[in-house]
């Protein structure tokens, strides 16, 4: 078997295990963009792919010891955790805009099945959260009643980062993490 057959056939399982997985429940389609395969310096292959359900996001796939991880569910839940968590935090910490700053994390521990509140609760599954703020006033007093009421509400596995914007009504505007790393990006070039 030569290498080119070794890899597109990695692919092709890759692209089997997400369109079982996901492809019939969601109606989705994937597309691999980008892979890195075991070698050396890594433990197992990881597969980028683009979801026809999410254009501009990439989910992760990994395969380590013949078994599969991914993503997926995160983007699944996105819209739902920001609005879920947008009016707990800003209750705490007032006027802000609340992202899922998408771990790049793969678990086999969430599926099609699961549900937001589950998603919510799972322990082990950390929830990567980005907040902007207009001024950071305060803000060491206001984590911590943040993560009191995290705690109140039951939610485990939050990291927490916050960042104070000198362009925060162009930021608060924008739809998902990826607009604002896309934004904060093409700032620092100019």
């Amino acid at each position: 078997m030569d290498i080119l057959t070794l890899f597109f056939g990695k692919n092709d399982k890759a692209l089997k295990y997400m369109h079982k997985r996901y492809g019939k429940k969601f109606g989705d389609e994937f597309t691999i963009v980008n892979a890195e395969y075991a070698g050396l310096m890594s433990r197992g292959d990881t597969f980028f792919m683009e979801s026809k359900r999410f254009p501009g996001f990439t989910v992760i796939v990994e395969r380590l010891g013949g078994k599969y991880y991914d993503s997926y569910m995160e983007l699944h839940f996105y819209k739902q955790y920001q609005e879920y968590m947008q009016p707990i935090v800003e209750e705490i910490l007032g006027e802000c805009k609340v992202f899922l700053d998408f771990s790049m994390q793969a678990t086999d521990t969430l599926n099609q099945n699961t549900t937001f509140e589950e998603y919510m609760r799972k322990s082990g599954e950390t929830k990567y959260t980005k907040i902007i703020v207009p001024d950071d006033s305060n803000m060491k007093e206001k984590l911590e009643k943040l993560g009191e009421r995290l705690k109140e509400l039951q939610l485990p596995d939050f990291s927490i980062s916050v960042r104070v914007a000198e362009d925060y009504e162009k930021l608060s505007q924008m739809e998902n993490m990826l607009e604002v790393s896309l934004y904060e990006d093409s700032q620092r070039m100019s």
